[in-house]
């Protein structure tokens, strides 16, 4: 359903608000909830009352509906949950939200109504459209609730990367260079024992976030990159190109660190609707590594800066 307008546009036919005077009496109100089912999705729960006998009439009738609408401008996801009840709950993923974005209550209007009168609007209000011609067309605005703007915070903590990655004290490593094992499940994060201590150390202290800017969002990338590679290589010996091939994804990811960014990568990209194949051609090969990257990692730089802000002030 597109639903044409929002709650801070201005409307040229009567719309119940608590903030506008088009409606003589009644309400429209809302209790968001937000909480996490577990740590990769967000709950949304909605309770809607409306007062208004006419909304309600078309609520009953069919021709109007609850909707509550979500968008998150740093993803560029948007979806509308509608019923004929006032009560609404979803799941979403938490990939689908980053920074900030906004939660919106509405009434809407699902078929064109035509001749809407109601003893209830403003007598000020005066109608310009014809006799006969739709006041309200499908995907109007009857009533809006409320829309409050939050700020999804990703966990930036290496409990998000244990099943991808593990560090190891290697003690075999003579300068301060990493090395990483990708033939591993899971990946294999080698450290000298000089930078291993402090970076153990710092696993349970407010400069986790530092450590995962300096340490794990680098070898994320070069992980991304490395997956690309060996899929590329893998379409380039098979005679075929990125615009069309055929690969058999169950036996060319041979560890389950592969699978997991993989997936995870489909659901922060909004393609879970894809085959594997369709999204590596039409994303994950076309994709710069660090962008990807960003996707699974969250806003790491800016997580980093405020944990050493936080350092410096407690200095």
């Amino acid at each position: 359903m597109n639903i044409k307008k929002k709650a801070e546009d201005i409307y040229s036919y009567p719309v119940l608000n608590n903030g506008f005077n088009s409606y003589v009496s009644g309400e429209f109100t809302t209790k968001i909830d937000l909480y996490e089912t577990d740590p990769e999705i967000y709950r949304i729960s909605v309770d809607m009352h409306l007062d208004e006998k006419k909304l309600l009439e078309f609520i009953e009738n069919k021709m109007a509906v609850y909707a509550v609408y979500i968008e998150c401008n740093t993803t560029a996801f948007r979806k509308v949950e509608q019923s004929y009840t006032p009560n609404i709950s979803f799941d979403l993923p938490k990939a689908y939200l980053m920074g900030e974005y906004g939660i919106g209550t509405f009434v809407v209007a699902v078929k064109d109504i035509v001749n809407y009168k109601n003893d209830n609007f403003n007598p000020d209000y005066k109608f310009l459209k014809p006799e006969g011609e739709p006041l309200i067309e499908e995907g109007s605005v009857l009533a809006v609730g409320e829309y409050i703007n939050l700020k999804a915070i990703r966990d930036h903590d290496l409990k998000r990367f244990e099943s991808i990655f593990e560090i190891v004290d290697d003690k075999n490593i003579k300068d301060k260079n990493i090395i990483i094992n990708f033939e591993n499940d899971p990946i294999l994060i080698h450290l000298c024992t000089e930078i291993y201590c402090p970076v153990n150390d710092f696993l349970n202290t407010r400069k986790k976030p530092i450590l995962e800017s300096i340490l794990i969002f680098p070898v994320l990338v070069q992980t991304i990159a490395h997956l690309q590679n060996k899929i590329l290589k893998e379409i380039i010996d098979k005679g075929e190109s990125i615009d069309s091939f055929d690969i058999d994804c169950e036996t060319i990811f041979d560890y389950q660190w592969e699978k997991e960014i993989m997936n995870n990568l489909m659901i922060s990209t909004r393609s879970s609707d894809q085959d594997m194949n369709e999204f590596i051609g039409s994303t994950f090969l076309k994709s710069e590594a660090i962008m990807l990257a960003q996707l699974l990692h969250g806003s790491f730089v800016s997580t980093a800066v405020e944990a050493m802000v936080k350092e410096t002030q407690l200095k």
